[in-house]
């Protein structure tokens, strides 16, 4: 790969915009939610899989139904997204709209469901 074409990807992925929302890890045995605003969705399921399936996850209760179901035992998905605005492409500037949007959707399910914080 020379030079060039390194670079040019190097500044695809700096220009691009990951895609924002809110996650739910879902136990399928139990039916309980654990909710996450996501500013890098991909990004943030593989991280909280990687610290669940190394046994270490800051919510015990989610840890314990990880260990007691396993992965398997789990539905991951992509609740809501947010599109960009115009003036910002940074995740950051949208952590407001991102609390707001998962605290609706916790609204939601609750109505409905159990569900918990990342």
């Amino acid at each position: 790969m020379d030079e060039q074409h390194k670079r040019e990807l190097k500044e695809a992925y700096r220009n691009s915009r990951p895609p924002i929302g809110v996650l739910a890890f879902r136990c399928e045995p139990t039916g309980e939610s654990f909710l996450l605003a996501s500013r890098n969705i991909s990004a943030d399921i593989n991280s909280v899989t990687f610290k669940l399936n190394s046994g270490y996850h800051p919510n015990r209760h989610l840890l314990e139904l990880w260990e007691r179901y396993g992965e398997e035992g789990f539905a991951v998905e992509v609740l809501e997204t947010l599109d960009y605005r115009e003036e910002s492409d940074d995740p950051a500037d949208y952590k407001d709209e991102l609390d707001q949007l998962r605290d609706l959707c916790l609204c939601l399910l609750y109505t409905s469901d159990a569900a918990d914080d990342l």
